[in-house]
């Protein structure tokens, strides 16, 4: 006779096969955009895997428990060049720092001011934000005075858009460029007399929304965004994803690394946020820009957190 309870063993062996797949599925994204979705919940379904694991090990599946934890080992090396800490500079800022701050303001934000209070509160030299109400009241309206908008893009289905608003003076004539579905701005900066690309990008939902066909049309643009680049934006994919990765290399950039999750559902209480929030707001940056720190600031009426990124420029 076992010496697993029936009940237990009738439950840990279904819920670890599908545990198992779905994360294994999840390192295969290249192959198909539905397996891309799964992997932006890759750590979501290796927590599961090990709570599964222990308890089939505690009730005597120990064969069950190795294979999962064979799993997870796999998924572990996989992620681990993502996970915090990774290839980032501990220096403390200097005089060629230059301060970003990536933000999805959320298009039924109603709490603007104190994001325009947060950001003014950052002191950044570069802000790049998705989802901005055009108009009085916006956070345009709110910043202008001390950061102008050097960027604007309209999305084609509502009042408001894409910008990137700086201290920075533009030296390109046209001063920006848009994509056609406005999900992309890029604009050229004078940053103390070298010229340098600052782009806000607005990715679609992942498969079954047609994310990998929108990065498809902006590949052209993406690849010809000129160096040295700061790429920030909301991407709506994990910093593993086969979606980033096609943009950092249509881009020639590299992810700034670490685990910071950044969105959670508006309404879900703010302290779940990093145990079950995504990691989907993300600044990439090319060669010649070395990534010194990197975080996200307070609750700003947004499903999204601001992202501060502490950068500098290599002489």
């Amino acid at each position: 006779m076992s010496a697993t309870p029936r009940p237990t063993r009738f439950f840990l062996r279904p819920a670890m096969v599908p545990l198992a797949v779905a994360l294994l599925a999840s390192l295969a994204a290249p192959l198909h955009p539905a397996l891309d979705s799964l992997a932006h919940f890759r750590l979501h379904l290796a927590v599961l895997l090990a709570l599964a694991c222990l308890s089939a090990w505690v009730n005597g599946l120990r064969r069950q428990a190795l294979s999962g934890l064979a799993v997870l080992a796999l998924a572990a090396v996989w992620t681990a060049p993502f996970l915090p800490g990774a290839a980032m500079s501990k220096a403390a800022a200097g005089p060629d720092g230059l301060r970003i701050v990536q933000f999805n303001a959320h298009s039924g934000n109603r709490a603007i001011a104190t994001a325009a209070a947060h950001i003014r509160g950052f002191a950044p030299d570069v802000i790049i934000i998705q989802e901005a109400k055009f108009g009085p009241g916006g956070l345009a309206d709110l910043l202008s005075d001390a950061w102008p908008v050097r960027a604007r893009c309209r999305y084609p289905i509502w009042r408001g858009g894409i910008l990137v608003l700086s201290r920075w003076p533009t030296i390109d004539d046209p001063a920006h460029a848009c994509s056609s579905d406005s999900r992309l701005a890029a604009v050229r900066l004078l940053v103390r007399g070298k010229p340098v690309t600052f782009a806000s990008l607005h990715l679609k939902w992942p498969w079954p929304i047609n994310q990998a066909g929108q990065i498809d049309r902006l590949a052209p643009i993406l690849a010809g965004l000129p160096h040295p680049l700061v790429l920030g934006g909301d991407f709506n994919a994990a910093p593993w994803s086969q979606a980033v990765s096609r943009v950092a290399a249509l881009t020639g950039t590299r992810i700034a690394p670490g685990l910071r999750p950044s969105w959670l559902f508006l309404k879900a209480p703010d302290a779940l946020r990093p145990a079950v929030g995504l990691p989907i707001d993300h600044v990439l940056v090319s060669e010649g820009i070395r990534i010194r720190t990197i975080r996200t600031g307070p609750s700003s009426g947004s499903d999204h957190l601001p992202v501060i990124a502490d950068l500098a420029l290599r002489q």
